[in-house]
């Protein structure tokens, strides 16, 4: 069993290094903002931010966006504190 577990994970390893070389600038920024907005739908605005920018670091044409910084600062300015809000920025970056 502990054999096939290493092969397991080797193999799951692979696909994943696989699965982010193959993927878009705009692929992974509709999935960081589908991951987000599960977070808004449900009311949780901090991780539905915590989720993007992290997710967008995960990409090197999104690591370092400025829509993180633009986030931030509307985020601290108390422009981004509602539900509504919050959607409408994750929504309206490309």
């Amino acid at each position: 069993m502990h054999g096939c577990m290493k092969i397991i994970n080797k193999v799951v390893f692979l696909l994943q290094g696989r699965s982010k070389m193959a993927t878009t600038r705009e692929e992974h920024i509709n999935w960081c903002k589908e991951r987000a907005l599960e977070y808004v739908d449900r009311g949780d605005l901090d991780n539905a931010w915590g989720s993007m920018v992290s997710d967008l670091g995960k990409h090197p044409e999104t690591a370092g966006y400025a829509v993180i910084q633009l986030g931030m600062m509307l985020k601290m300015s108390g422009n981004m504190n509602t539900k509504d809000e919050v959607k409408k920025f994750i929504e309206g970056f490309n």
